[in-house]
């Protein structure tokens, strides 16, 4: 027991060796770690900060206090502990090199959390009716037959009430909401050959240049080929966080063409805009005695087909195309195929 005790105190009497009565310590780099996890330059610096000597060598990496270099030290003697350098990083497989005795450690990277989204879907009906839509304005002469109506200068609505020889009796509107109310009717007359300035609705032009017992060709300063759509299906909104946009899915869509679309007696369609699916679809062509329809949407070329079947964002709608004095007047896509 007597020997065990010795050597005990032999051993702490070499980690110790070295620290002067004067409490200054010497300058060799011989690392201990102490008690309380920090490493120390020799065991001097640890006998000064009142630890005891766990081992000799440095600390582990993950030690509560990074010590510094010897490099770092002051040039003159301190009575001060001073702290050893970090130990180098373990390299790992991601290390290119380990760092040098004596660098600064990498700063730790804290990743940021995956937060999965999370989101509420609402999903209501919508129905749309009468939605108009200029596709383009002209000034070129247009056929029109008795009791049908166009979209004019302003947006009034001119209707051929009635053809009596040579003389035209029409009907203008404000605008469509008071055409379909039948309200604020404004009547007039144009004969054939002339240029008539309207009484009503902003002295509106309209010139006549021929005349049939069931239609005239007439001219204004502005005639709109308009476009009046209905639409019924269910939009999605999402809210949350990471949600996606909202998604509209049409159940039924139909649009009605003034004047209609036709190859003659009546301003080109082709080349022109209108909306189809809230998009823009561009008309190439039309051909009013098969009942077809060629179009471009998002670039992609499709061919409307009375009876036929248009295939979009996934969902088919089965095609209506109605014509009316050799034009096409209307297009109805609908999800259910009509009996």
């Amino acid at each position: 027991m007597k020997q065990y005790i010795f050597a005990s105190l032999l051993v702490l009497a070499l980690l110790f060796a070295g620290c002067s009565q004067k409490g200054e310590c010497p300058q060799d780099y011989q690392p201990v770690c102490g008690n309380d996890g920090i490493t120390y330059s020799n065991s001097c610096f640890a006998q000064l900060a009142g630890t005891l000597v766990a081992h000799e060598g440095e600390c582990s990496a993950v030690a509560a206090t990074v010590p510094a270099t010897p490099t770092e030290l002051p040039s003159t003697q301190s009575t001060s502990p001073e702290p050893a350098p970090p130990a180098a990083p373990e390299p790992t497989q991601n290390t290119e090199e380990p760092a040098a005795p004596g660098a600064e450690a990498p700063a730790a990277v804290n990743p940021v959390p995956y937060a999965p989204s999370s989101c509420e879907e609402t999903h209501r009906t919508f129905k749309l009716e009468d939605v108009r839509h200029v596709i383009a304005s002209t000034q070129d002469p247009v056929t029109l037959y008795v009791d049908e109506e166009l979209d004019i200068e302003g947006g009034v609505i001119f209707e051929l009430e009635a053809i009596a020889g040579t003389t035209l009796h029409f009907d203008s509107y404000q605008n469509y909401a008071d055409y379909e109310e039948e309200r604020n009717v404004c009547q007039g007359t144009a004969n054939l050959g002339e240029t008539k300035q309207s009484n009503c609705h902003g002295g509106f032009t309209v010139g006549v240049s021929s005349v049939t017992p069931n239609f005239a060709e007439l001219s204004f300063n502005q005639l709109n080929l308009a476009q009046y759509s209905d639409s019924e299906g269910v939009q999605t909104t999402y809210t949350g966080t990471n949600c996606p946009a909202p998604v509209k899915i049409y159940t039924e869509f139909s649009a009605e063409f003034y004047p209609p679309i036709a190859t003659t007696g009546t301003p080109s369609y082709l080349s022109k805009e209108f909306k189809l699916f809230d998009e823009s679809a561009t008309i190439t062509g039309a051909n009013p005695a098969k009942k077809s329809l060629s179009i471009t949407l998002k670039d992609v070329p499709y061919e409307l087909t009375d009876g036929g079947t248009l295939v979009y964002q996934g969902k088919t709608y089965y095609v209506d195309i109605s014509t009316e004095h050799n034009g096409i007047d209307e297009i109805e896509l609908d999800e259910e195929k009509d009996d």
